[in-house]
C-alpha cells in the first residue's frame, strides 16, 4: 500500500479549471486493487475524524455495482463518503470533472472541521488532484 500525504495544497491549484484550491491538508491513500486501501481509509477516518473522497472511477457511477467494491451500507453509515454513486453512467465524467468535484468535496470536509481522505485505485485521478493535469 502506498500512502502519500499532500503537504501543500498549492499543488492542487493546477487542477483543471479549478477556481480555488482547498484550504486544508489532504491525506491521499492510493495503490493497486485489493491491497486494503478501503479498510485502511475507514480506520484512518475513524481515528482522525475524516471523511472519504473516492478516487475510484467505477465507484463514481450509480448502478455499476458488480466488481466495483463499493463501500457497504455499514461503512457508509460509519464514515461519510463523497463521490460514490455520484454520477449517471449515461453521462460519463472526465478526469477534470472528477477533479473539480473532488476539490469541492475536500473543501466541504475541511470547512466542517474534518480531514479529507482521498482513496482509490484510479491513479490518474489521484495524480491530477495532487500534481495537477498533465
Amino acid at each position: 500500500m502506498r500512502l502519500a500525504l499532500a503537504t501543500s495544497l498549492a499543488t492542487l491549484r493546477r487542477c483543471v479549471a479549478m477556481s480555488a484550491a482547498p484550504k486544508a491538508k489532504v491525506v491521499v491513500l492510493a495503490g493497486p486493487t485489493a491491497v486494503g486501501k478501503s479498510a485502511a481509509a475507514l480506520e484512518l477516518c475513524r481515528s482522525l475524524g475524516g471523511e472519504i473522497v473516492s478516487a475510484d472511477s467505477v465507484q463514481l457511477y450509480r448502478g455499476l455495482d458488480i466488481g466495483a467494491n463499493k463501500p457497504s451500507a455499514a461503512d457508509m453509515a460509519a464514515v461519510r463518503h463523497h463521490l460514490v454513486d455520484a454520477g449517471d453512467p449515461a453521462a460519463p465524467w472526465s478526469a477534470g470533472e472528477w477533479c473539480r468535484a473532488a476539490v469541492a468535496a475536500v473543501d466541504d470536509v475541511a470547512a466542517r472541521g474534518g480531514v479529507p481522505v482521498v482513496v482509490g485505485g484510479t491513479m490518474m485521478y489521484a495524480r491530477w488532484l495532487v500534481r495537477g493535469a498533465p
